[in-house]
């Protein structure tokens, strides 16, 4: 469509849609390893710091909903 000022408007070309379903696993882990700081100043403030580890498992379930648009006329 077109108006009279030159400007073109958004036409839908169909009504056929795409569906898709996606999925998606993700896995992390982090491990940090044990250390204990120096005193050179033998101030009695160094630490000691425990080995950490870490884990994390994400599940991704959805939809993708697409159609094919023109724009002009």
């Amino acid at each position: 469509m077109q108006t009279d000022d030159g400007v073109h408007s958004i036409r839908k070309q169909s009504y056929l849609f795409q569906v898709q379903p996606m999925a998606g696993l993700n896995y992390s882990l982090v491990h940090q390893e044990s250390y204990r700081e120096k005193d050179t100043g033998n101030t009695g403030f160094a630490q000691k710091v425990n080995a950490e580890t870490f884990q994390q498992i994400e599940a991704d379930l959805g939809v993708s909903l697409s159609s094919d648009w023109i724009l002009g006329g």
